[in-house]
């Protein structure tokens, strides 16, 4: 078990943010069935995008193909 959840880390690099986002893509890789960790992601400004587990080609296809 992580000791910083991936929120945690958003939350530390908000703090950051005028240095690294513009340098920085963040998308969530999430095997969360929960629907508010896909709000929440939709939600944070740091985050370009979600993506549900199993990860294959063609989702990453559609985010950077």
């Amino acid at each position: 078990m992580p000791s910083l959840s991936g929120w945690d880390v958003l939350r530390k690099f908000k703090i950051n943010l005028h240095q690294l986002a513009p340098q920085i893509s963040i998308y969530i890789l999430s095997a969360s069935m929960d629907s508010a960790d896909k709000w929440h992601a939709e939600e944070n400004e740091l985050v370009k995008g979600y993506i549900s587990k199993p990860l294959s080609k063609n989702k990453i296809l559609a985010l950077f193909g």
